[in-house]
């Protein structure tokens, strides 16, 4: 029997609801934060998602963090602010 099969009806008005207004709300604030913070910090952003969603399945799911994610997480949140924070040294020209 395909999986698919299994998406029937209330299923799929289920995905669609979950998918269209949150997907949709997420361009509108990515879209936001560009015209706010400019497009390069703001896609540091998206480097979060994925710090965000293991963060909510710990506490909505129950899923549990291993060391390995936390270290990875650290990782992720090092780089973020490394990449926003720090600016570029000024390079000399020789004249």
């Amino acid at each position: 029997n395909d999986e698919r099969s299994a998406l029937k009806g209330n299923g799929l008005l289920a995905l669609a609801y979950l998918a269209g207004p949150g997907g949709a709300l997420m361009y509108y604030l990515y879209n936001k934060s560009v015209e706010t913070l400019g497009a390069s910090r703001a896609s540091m952003l998206l480097y979060l998602q994925t710090l965000f969603v293991a963060i909510l399945a710990y506490l909505l799911l129950g899923e549990s963090l291993h060391d390995y994610d936390l270290l990875g997480a650290a990782f992720i949140v090092v780089g973020v602010v490394l990449a926003t924070v720090i600016k570029p040294r000024a390079v000399r020209s020789k004249a």
